[in-house]
């Protein structure tokens, strides 16, 4: 059900320039759920499964635009 609600709010990937349909997509918690994260769709964004690799990739960060895609940054992490 909440993957449905997900697909009818966001309607494709939520990376920033994707456009892969939402019958493509997984879900993503942003705050996971092993650290207290919710299972609710407020921490919740569809993303197709190469961006959603990306997104728990440790070369890479990530924000959340004020339009609710996620912007993705190589290389921002040190070390």
């Amino acid at each position: 059900v909440q993957h449905r609600a997900l697909r009818l709010r966001d309607k494709c990937c939520q990376a920033e320039d994707c456009d892969a349909p939402a019958a493509w997509t997984e879900a993503h918690h942003l705050k996971p759920w092993s650290e207290g994260g919710r299972t609710n769709l407020a921490n919740m964004v569809l993303l197709c499964p190469s961006d959603h690799r990306r997104i728990h990739d440790a070369d890479y960060t990530y924000e959340r635009l004020p339009d609710g895609r996620i912007r993705f940054t190589r290389g921002a992490r040190s070390g």
